[in-house]
């Protein structure tokens, strides 16, 4: 990165975690887009291109897993649908699913909740394998380490844990697809623009390495990150805050959400604005509301999370390990997903 890019946010732990990612990055040239920084929008669906070359295996016994999910709000779109891709692959592979969580926003401040719920599960006594999306990465550990030395293995879906004792964790590589969305941002912009970023919960591994990998991909041009803040993956939430900016900055060229929760709020906020020419990204590709609004071109772009995929890939997994006692690498990542803009999706739809 060239000293034209300039990076003025207030945060302190933001500024920590800036220097870090952009350290090796600088030179004293102009810095173009990054080699192969042209991101190709696929038109693959997200089914084919991620069970390409997995096979699926059904169990040979009625295993009792359980599933703690973050929220079961119906509300939440992505635990919604992660619960019933969780039964609905218990059904398949023929196990008993139990899928359970609190009855409370996602956010790391109700951690206590789904801490409770983990601890009832392992005084039961009954529970073969446990997959957990956590509310929390790092209060989730002790409780999480109690149920693996009762002899419950356990997989970490959607968020990290931090504990190197975990069968796996199956998700996105956050890092690589903030990174790719930041990259796609920058481009667009032609390596030049004002950008915002909003964030996940502070405590909430996916977010971190989400909002960093947008940094790494926009800091391979010059492009001025303006400003960055944490929500609680609500539209309300990515509204309050795009409002507040649409106030402070005079120019704002792109927004990047953290999720499209937060792109449909920044998106609500530019229209009640009447500000135009703003680009705006998110991450996730399952919301009815955020697929329309990218039909529409009031959203530019969305990198598909795939939270069924995730969650019938876990189920699958423990059933691996509780068959056969496979064992696999500390992150099972999605990494080809699609990337949907206005234009992919009319491809997709023209082409069935």
């Amino acid at each position: 990165m060239n000293n034209k890019t300039r990076i003025l946010v207030t945060k302190t732990l933001f500024y920590m975690t800036l220097g870090l990612i952009l350290m090796g990055c600088q030179n004293s040239g102009r810095a173009p887009l990054a080699e192969g920084a042209q991101v190709k929008e696929t038109i693959n669906s997200a089914e084919e291109m991620i069970n390409r070359g997995f096979d699926e295996i059904k169990a040979t016994r009625q295993w009792k897993i359980a599933y703690v999910v973050k929220s079961i709000q119906q509300e939440r779109p992505y635990w919604m649908s992660v619960q019933q891709a969780a039964k609905q692959a218990g059904q398949d592979f023929e196990v008993e699913m139990i899928v359970v969580g609190p009855d409370a926003p996602p956010v790391p401040e109700f951690a206590e909740l789904q801490i409770a719920i983990v601890v009832e599960l392992i005084e039961q006594g009954d529970i073969d394998g446990l997959i957990i999306g956590p509310m929390d990465s790092t209060r989730l550990v002790p409780v999480v380490e109690k149920a693996i030395a009762a002899g419950i293995p356990v997989i970490a879906q959607g968020t990290p844990i931090n504990s190197d004792q975990l069968l796996t964790f199956v998700g996105l590589d956050n890092q690589a697809v903030g990174k790719r969305l930041g990259l796609w941002v920058a481009e667009k912009l032609n390596g030049q623009g004002n950008i915002l970023i909003l964030g996940g919960p502070a405590q909430q591994q996916n977010a971190i390495d989400r909002r960093n990998g947008f940094i790494e991909g926009l800091s391979q041009s010059n492009v001025t990150v303006l400003d960055v803040d944490d929500t609680d993956w609500t539209p309300e939430a990515g509204q309050d805050v795009t409002a507040a900016w649409l106030e402070q900055y005079a120019e704002i060229d792109a927004i990047i959400g953290v999720v499209d929760q937060v792109a449909i709020g920044a998106s609500q906020a530019v229209a009640l604005a009447e500000r135009e020419g703003i680009l705006i990204a998110g991450v996730g590709g399952y919301q009815p509301e955020a697929l329309e609004l990218i039909r529409s071109g009031e959203i530019s772009v969305s990198i598909a999370q795939v939270p069924d995929l995730q969650a019938r890939r876990a189920v699958q997994l423990m059933i691996r390990h509780l068959e056969n006692g496979e064992l696999f690498e500390p992150t099972h990542f999605f990494t080809d997903v699609p990337m949907y803009t206005q234009e992919s999706i009319e491809k997709i739809e023209n082409n069935p």
